[in-house]
């Protein structure tokens, strides 16, 4: 959820339909201050208006005098519009059969570049719309250099090499290093956009790590990204590697320095995500000593564009394989985990030397009324992901309610992570279960704790042969967690 550190504006509004143009006109002003085109001001307004009209129909009884908060935020590279407000729960029975025009479909489908949902337990609900930094065509950066480049990629180059930080001088030349490696086929929409990357870098959100030539032209980036300011974790991520500069090992040389900063920095650990369709991120994982901790099963889509991700297939999808490694002491946990998963959880502890110890659930406590649950849903990714803070009396209902909603956006892979520092997840887990979720990986120090992810698949097909695992390790945490999803 965004911080309240970037809130732009605040507006309180009874919940009457003659108020939204207040609303609407607020936030067409500031979008368009913030340099967001003719027609994603238009997105804006339009998505602003269907969350605001949504609260005023469904939230409320008839004669309630009810009223909500709207929250323009201003997050690096992107846009936030937040509805909170404390009536009711969404219609499920509205959603379905497609009343809630303005939640159901148009939010969903199109205007918006991510929904969020977060359920606030006492506190309401609240909806966040986002909206990313206008971006310009990659294309038109390109330098005539950059063209002869792109146009002999596959001859090799001997060229010195050295390796620096990023600065955000240099995000212009990253998109052209990354467009000319990758065409529009890369998956992370952010690394296309410069004034975006500036932004992250500034806010301290990414801190990135270059090669570059002698004549300071980038041919390799590597990132650190962390969840939010202040975490004590990362993700390295976004690893690019010029084609005329491959089979240098350029890709184990920053992730050596990038491990070697986050050592001097104090985090507690590294994790990434290799793919599985090649294993040769993977094997540069393993080499400085990563361990993997699980698999995403169908993740992504087989083909990525940063214009129109669609999949190849509607069957088979790409799967992501979770790596992480210790840089540094973390605190001690005592970890609450499902008996059937007592086994490999031990044997990831152990091969990551984590500071743990299993604890004995016991029964389950008299818990909250309300769950406090958080959703992020990328329908062009066609997964979603889902976090439980706190366990309530009513999380069964609730997350039935949230899943049967995001299956009906035709999401192919839902993952949801439970905390494993609380006494209740080993019951949760179990009737997360009962609901045709499976063991997907363990991610330590996630969220402040560490998290046991659950995955859900949406009529897709997963051919555990089409999958590339470089490790033996590797393919018995597969065989795992393919034997658990079929039970």
């Amino acid at each position: 959820m965004e911080t309240k550190e970037n809130i732009l504006a605040r507006l309180t509004l009874q919940a009457r339909q003659d108020y939204i143009y207040l609303a609407v006109h607020l936030v067409k002003n500031i979008a368009a201050k913030e340099g967001f085109t003719e027609k994603q001001q238009l997105h804006l307004e339009t998505i602003t208006e269907e969350a605001c009209l949504n609260v005023i129909q469904h939230a409320f009884e008839p004669g309630d005098d009810g009223s909500f908060d709207l929250y323009v935020i201003r997050p690096a590279g992107r846009i936030v519009i937040a509805i909170e407000d404390k009536g009711l729960p969404f219609d499920q029975a509205a959603l379905e059969g497609g009343q809630q025009e303005g939640l159901g479909l148009r939010l969903m489908k199109g205007l918006a570049d991510e929904v969020r949902f977060y359920n606030l337990g006492k506190k309401g609900k609240r909806v966040e719309l986002v909206k990313y930094l206008p971006m310009e065509d990659p294309a038109t950066l390109m330098t005539d250099d950059d063209r002869k480049i792109i146009e002999n990629k596959e001859v090799l180059s001997v060229e010195p090499v050295s390796f620096r930080m990023m600065t955000p001088a240099d995000a212009t030349g990253l998109t052209r290093c990354v467009y000319r490696t990758y065409g529009y086929s890369y998956g992370a929409d952010y690394i296309y956009n410069p004034p975006e990357v500036r932004e992250m870098l500034a806010s301290g959100i990414i801190e990135s790590f270059l090669a570059v030539t002698t004549a300071d032209l980038i041919v390799g980036h590597l990132a650190l990204i962390y969840h939010k300011l202040g975490a004590m974790v990362a993700e390295s991520g976004q690893a690019v590697v010029d084609n005329r500069f491959r089979g240098r090992k350029l890709f184990e040389k920053m992730k050596t320095i990038l491990l070697d900063y986050a050592r001097k920095k104090g985090l507690y650990g590294v994790y990434s995500e290799a793919i599985t369709s090649h294993p040769y991120s993977q094997k540069g994982n393993i080499a400085l000593g990563a361990v993997e901790t699980g698999f995403l099963l169908g993740y992504a889509p087989e083909t990525v564009s940063i214009k129109t991700i669609e999949a190849k297939s509607k069957e088979m999808r790409i799967s992501g394989l979770l790596y992480y490694l210790k840089t540094n002491e973390e605190p001690f946990r005592t970890l609450y985990v499902p008996e059937n998963h007592k086994h490999i959880l031990t044997h990831l502890i152990s091969r990551i030397k984590l500071n743990r110890e299993i604890g004995v659930p016991g029964s389950l406590p008299e818990l909250p009324p309300n769950s406090i649950v958080n959703s992020k849903i990328r329908p062009e990714w066609g997964h979603a992901f889902i976090s439980v803070a706190v366990y309530g009396n009513d999380f069964e209902p609730a997350m039935k309610s949230l899943i049967r909603e995001i299956r009906n956006q035709k999401i192919s892979a839902i993952f949801l992570d439970l905390p494993l520092c609380s006494r209740h997840t080993p019951h949760f887990y179990s009737e997360m279960e009962k609901m045709g979720f499976s063991f997907s990986c363990f991610i330590p120090e996630y969220e402040e704790g560490d998290v046991i992810r659950m995955q859900y698949l949406n009529n897709i097909l997963i051919d555990p042969e089409k999958i590339s695992v470089a490790s033996d390790f590797g393919k018995e945490i597969l065989s795992y967690i393919m034997n658990d999803l079929k039970n």
